[in-house]
Order: structure tokens, then C-alpha cells, then sequence
């Protein structure tokens, strides 16, 4: 409606004293719109990226380019009636001067433009990028909700392994400390077995001792010495028993001459030679302590 207005205005206007009305209006206009431009541009370039600024920006480039279209209609309609009156008036007149700065303010208005119109492309394609970077950040972040939610299930997993962990490491210590009582208790028996042990080996020592000197005492000569003696011992004992035979022979024929019985003389002779049998019978006994035993024998059958 204002656009339609002013171009309603703009075409009511018959001679140049309107026309320099409008122009005045419409720099006035530019004027206000470069000062919020330049104000604009100062936010801009501070970068930020607020919804609002976004949406006073949309609206103050949709604002120009209805006044960039007023402009241009103007200076087509208008044109040759400015440069007449320019050809008419003087150089430096104040239409001149108007339209003159018209004509900046139109470029500067187009320029403001185009510069808005590169910052808002700019500012959608951050905007996109950020859309995309929380998409992306929305993704991640249900990505780390996932992990997590794992990760709270390994820490509880972990938890119950820390507790067995723990336990078994109780468990392990009181088997530890129980192999070391009984290790201190083997120790205490070691000692006691190596004091046993050297006590043996004293005793031991002291027996080997014994037996080399009994070795030394009892020599391999000795032992021939003895067993000489006893061969001559046994000797004389055997000839002794052989005087005694003959000795209790006489002694029986003296004592029965005439052989009454008919058997005493063989009866004595058969005492002796089972006496004898007997001697033989014996496995453990020497031939001296036969000799001794058929003497006693011999004396037994005598009387």
C-alpha cells in the first residue's frame, strides 16, 4: 500500500517544484534507510547470527528493493525533465544538487543492497551448516547415549567382577596366611630334623669310630689266632674224650668182669654213641662246646 502511495504521489506530480517535493521525501527516506543500513552493517559485522537480526534483516532488504523500484521508476520517468531543468537552471541549483544526490543515494542504496542480499546468503548457508552441525551433534549425541548406556552396563558388569575379584583376593589371603602357619610350622620341624640330623651324625661318627677300632682290635689275624687256638683246643679236647671212652670201658669191665647181664658193656657203649648223635643233631654249637657237652654227658652216663 505505501508502495502505491508513493507511486500514486510520484505520478500526480505535473511540474518540477513537485517532483523536487518527492525527491526531498524520498532522500529523506534513503537518508534513514543509510543510516539503519550503516547501523545494520556495523551488527554485521560483529557476526551475529540471532534469529532476530536475521528477520530485521529480511525485512529491511524487502524494504530496499521497494525503494531501489521507486528510484528506478523515478529516475526513468523524471530523467529528461531533470536534465531540461538542469540545461535551464544553473550548474550548482538545488535541484541539480537534489538529483544528484539522488542518484548517490540510489547507488548507495543498491550497494547496501547487494550487500545485504550477500550477507543474508552468507548467513543461510551458516545457518544450514549449523542446522546440519546439530543434526549431526543430535546424531552424536544418541550415539553417546547408546555408549553410554553400554558403558553403564560394563561399569556394573565390571562392579560384580571388582566384588568376585575382591572376594576371591580375601579368600587367597586367608589361604595365604594359613600356608604360612604351616610353612613357619615345616620351618620349626626343619630345625628341629637338622638338629636331629646332626645329633645322628655325631652318634654316627661316634659308632664308626667304635667300629674301627673294634675293626683295628679284631683284625683279619686275630680272628686266624683265635681260630688256630680253638683247632688245638678242640684237639686236646678230642683226645681227653678218647682217654675218657677208653677210661669208662675199663672202668665197666672192671666193674662187671663177668658180664652177668650179657648187655652192660653195650648198653654203656650205646649211651655214648647216642650221646655223640646227639652232638651232631646240635647246628649252632662249636666243636668245643660239643667237645665240653660229651664230657658231661660221659660223666652223667658214668655215674
Amino acid at each position: 500500500m505505501k508502495r502505491d502511495d508513493c507511486t500514486d504521489k510520484v505520478y500526480k506530480a505535473p511540474d518540477c517544484s513537485h517532483s523536487q517535493g518527492t525527491a526531498r521525501s524520498v532522500y529523506s527516506c534513503i537518508t534513514t534507510t543509510n543510516m539503519s543500513a550503516r547501523k545494520l552493517s556495523g551488527v554485521m559485522m560483529r557476526r551475529k547470527s540471532s534469529e532476530g537480526l536475521l528477520d530485521t534483516a529480511d525485512d529491511l532488504a524487502e524494504k530496499l528493493d521497494c525503494l531501489g523500484d521507486i528510484l528506478e521508476e523515478i529516475d526513468h520517468k523524471y530523467s529528461e525533465a531533470v536534465e531540461q531543468e538542469c540545461v535551464n537552471e544553473k550548474e550548482h541549483g538545488t535541484n541539480v544538487r537534489l538529483y544528484r544526490r539522488l542518484k548517490e543515494g540510489l547507488e548507495s542504496a543498491r550497494t547496501l543492497i547487494g550487500c545485504l542480499r550477500r550477507e543474508k546468503w552468507r548467513l543461510n548457508r551458516r545457518r544450514m551448516s549449523v542446522e546440519l552441525r546439530l543434526d549431526e551433534m543430535e546424531d552424536y549425541k544418541q550415539h553417546v547415549k547408546t555408549d553410554m548406556s553400554s558403558l553403564n552396563d560394563t561399569v556394573d558388569v565390571l562392579s560384580m567382577r571388582l566384588v568376585q575379584l575382591e572376594n576371591d583376593l580375601v579368600e587367597q589371603q586367608e589361604i595365604q596366611e594359613d600356608l604360612e602357619a604351616e610353612r613357619a610350622e615345616l620351618q620349626e620341624q626343619v630345625i628341629r630334623l637338622e638338629l636331629k640330623c646332626k645329633d645322628l651324625q655325631e652318634e654316627k661318627n661316634v659308632f664308626q669310630e667304635e667300629v674301627k677300632s673294634i675293626k683295628r682290635q679284631r683284625s683279619n689275624a686275630s680272628l686266624q689266632l683265635e681260630n688256630d687256638e680253638l683247632l688245638s683246643d678242640l684237639e686236646v679236647l678230642q683226645e681227653e674224650n678218647k682217654n675218657l671212652k677208653e677210661m669208662i670201658r675199663a672202668l665197666e669191665d672192671a666193674n662187671n668182669p663177668k658180664n652177668q647181664d650179657g648187655g652192660s658193656y653195650m648198653n654203656g657203649y650205646r649211651n655214648l654213641q647216642n650221646i655223640e648223635k646227639n652232638n651232631n643233631k646240635l647246628p649252632n654249637k662249636t666243636n668245643f662246646e660239643s667237645a665240653l657237652l660229651i664230657n658231661e654227658q660221659s660223666e652223667s652216663t658214668s655215674l
